[in-house]
């Protein structure tokens, strides 16, 4: 066979690989070095890529939802926000056919009580969002409906752990 290795062969080939190394020590290190961070690096890059294109990709209208973003040129610095001004929503939805359904979701910091026949629990997690939210973002409830989750001012989604606290 004209590709067969030779042990005999290997053997030769690593001494002289070696004995290469060895002569010029330096040129080595600086090579071995320089692979080892060009492979780190693309790692790292890859790594990076995989997180940022992996959000949103478990719901099952990933592909058709998208987010505004304002970008804010000041004094010569631009920078993006993701929070847009309220009515954005029903002008892009009124002004686009193409645009099945807008939500609008704000994280609030506030430190908010959840109260109920005297016990009450303390939350900072509070997230304010329109009912649509659900349509864009299902999620599976142990208590009552999506479709009547956030259907009137007041009404709010708990977490299991919150509900187990409260009730």
């Amino acid at each position: 066979n004209l590709f067969r290795l030779n042990p005999a062969m290997i053997g030769n080939l690593v001494t002289i690989a070696l004995r290469s190394l060895r002569k010029r020590m330096s040129y080595s290190i600086l090579n071995i070095a320089g692979l080892a961070t060009s492979i780190a690096f693309g790692f790292m890059l890859w790594l990076y890529i995989s997180d940022q294109s992996s959000y949103d990709k478990h719901y099952p209208l990933a592909d058709r939802i998208y987010r505004v973003n304002l970008e804010a040129n000041m004094n010569g610095k631009v920078d993006v926000y993701c929070n847009v001004p309220q009515p954005t929503a029903e002008a892009l939805k009124s002004t686009y056919s193409q645009i099945e359904e807008t939500a609008r979701i704000a994280l609030t910091n506030h430190i908010g009580t959840l109260e109920y026949k005297g016990k009450k629990i303390k939350s900072t997690n509070f997230v304010i969002a329109d009912p649509s939210v659900l349509k864009l973002f299902p999620r599976d409830f142990i208590e009552g409906r999506a479709a009547t989750a956030l259907s009137e001012p007041g009404f709010a989604i708990i977490t299991e752990s919150i509900a187990l606290g409260l009730f």
